[in-house]
């Protein structure tokens, strides 16, 4: 199938706002055509601007114009040996407004005879005489030359103010959205306040025994549900992999089997339906996550579909009309109407190594999104592994839950598990970390509940052993 058809299925398969800011590759094809037939009846066909450039010398220079002319971008000049002319492509202007056009100049004292192929290639050309008497130098612009690159330039600087503008609202979406579900997925504990610890503070005040303080009375928040929804996300690795075999960004192909796994994941579980959701717009915040996903996956095909079809229809000009596009042509344009400037980044809309916009979104998904909800495994003891409820912070600066130091110090072992530094049997009630005590308190309230009455277990049992009571004993 053609690329251009293959390019039309794509973009119907996008949201408006996309498709009609595409580039024009079909009309892009007709002005090719243009050029082609504009050269054609100079007498420069492909075949002929072909051998001129195979046979003769070509050399690409880069010249600045003089007073108030505009700098000759390009310069491409093919100089047979025996020809008493030279023919030059010249690209004149700057990126926004390129003016192609075709320089004949011949060299030195030539035989009129040797100049019959110019005068003839010349003739009915607006400024040549029919007395055979031929100019040192002729200009001859290109307008459909012109028109082509004018078309090109244009559409890809407003693509490049479209792709700002795509920027700016996602990321606006996504700021309401990290908004909204921080109100949705509040803290579910009766701990209201961060009460970080001071010495002249009473520690004693912060309740931390009570099972049934872990929950406010009627209390209503999705944090679990928001906290599992993330976690799904998390594990689908939509659009890059953090493997070590294949990491980095995921085809389009691959992105899009792993977001409908991830859509029928999150629609299969049980907890994401309506009636287990206790605020009301938390479904409407399901749904707008799934929308900016979908958005990304649509914006990646479009950002790949515009890139190729740039890439072929420059490679497409320079097959027809046999003119070549340099490659600092490509470049300079790749710079100046594909960019999207975001503070230290650069943002293209060609693969070229930059970090392209849809990828840039990604990321900040996973910068403005996900943090709201803080993970469990943020905030677990190295030892056990488990919710570090309680945490012992030790002078070192490293941190435990109370079983593990309590354990540790029964051993007799004073060495940090982490720096091996001598810290261990001389924390007490003073090296409780009362501001992250409080807070995996409020935001992790199932496992903090989950870990005392795991520890009253295992410090009731320590306890009877000591006391030689075996857990299987009877009183008769």
């Amino acid at each position: 199938m053609h690329f251009s058809k293959t390019y039309a299925q794509i973009l119907l398969t996008l949201p408006p706002e996309l498709r009609d800011n595409a580039i024009s590759y079909r009309q892009l094809k007709k002005l090719i055509n243009q050029v082609v037939e504009e050269l054609s009846a100079l007498g420069f066909t492909p075949d002929v601007l072909h051998d001129l450039l195979e046979q003769g010398n070509s050399a690409l220079q880069q010249i600045q114009g003089s007073g108030n002319e505009d700098p000759v971008s390009l310069v491409v000049q093919p100089i047979l040996d025996d020809s008493p002319f030279k023919i030059a492509y010249e690209v004149k202007g700057n990126v926004s407004h390129l003016e192609p056009r075709l320089r004949v100049s011949v060299i030195g004292q030539a035989d009129p005879d040797r100049l019959a192929p110019l005068t003839t290639l010349l003739s009915g050309i607006q400024g040549i005489s029919d007395n055979n008497i031929i100019p040192q130098e002729l200009i001859i612009p290109l307008a459909s030359d012109t028109a082509f690159f004018e078309l090109l330039t244009n559409a890809l600087e407003s693509l490049s103010t479209h792709l700002n503008g795509v920027h700016a609202e996602f990321m606006s979406t996504l700021t309401s959205l990290s908004n909204s579900i921080s109100q949705h997925a509040r803290p579910l504990s009766a701990s209201h306040e961060f009460h970080p610890y001071s010495q002249t503070s009473d520690p004693g005040t912060i309740a931390v025994s009570s099972a049934s303080s872990f929950f406010r009375p009627g209390a209503k928040s999705d944090l679990y549900l928001w906290r599992e929804f993330f976690q799904l996300y998390v594990e689908a690795e939509v659009f890059e992999s953090v493997e070590e075999r294949n990491r980095g960004e995921r085809s389009i192909e691959e992105a899009e089997k792993r977001l409908l796994q991830f859509m029928d994941r999150v629609h299969e579980s049980d907890i994401f339906h309506g009636s287990n959701l206790k605020r009301k717009d938390s479904q409407k915040d399901i749904d707008t996550f799934l929308h900016l996903t979908a958005f990304v996956l649509d914006l990646k095909k479009f950002h790949h579909a515009n890139a190729e079809a740039t890439r072929k229809i420059l490679k497409k000009h320079s097959k027809r009309t046999a003119l070549p596009v340099p490659v600092s042509l490509s470049q300079e344009m790749t710079a100046a109407v594909g960019s999207l400037r975001d503070d230290s980044s650069s943002v293209t809309l060609f693969p070229d190594g930059s970090i392209s916009l849809p990828r840039l979104l990604v990321q900040a998904i996973g910068e403005v999104l996900l943090p709201i909800i803080p993970h469990v495994d943020d905030y677990a003891c190295l030892i056990c592994t488990s919710i570090a409820f309680k945490p012992i912070r030790l002078v070192c600066g490293h941190l435990f839950c109370v079983r593990c130091l309590v354990k540790m110090q029964k051993r007799g072992q004073d060495d940090c598990p982490m720096c091996r530094a001598k810290t261990v049997l001389t924390a007490d009630k003073s090296n409780i970390d009362w501001a992250l005590l409080n807070f995996v308190r409020d935001w992790f309230p199932v496992e903090s509940r989950e870990k005392l009455i795991s520890n009253e277990r295992e410090a009731t049992k320590e306890q009877a052993e000591e006391l030689g009571i075996s857990e299987g004993c009877i009183i008769a």
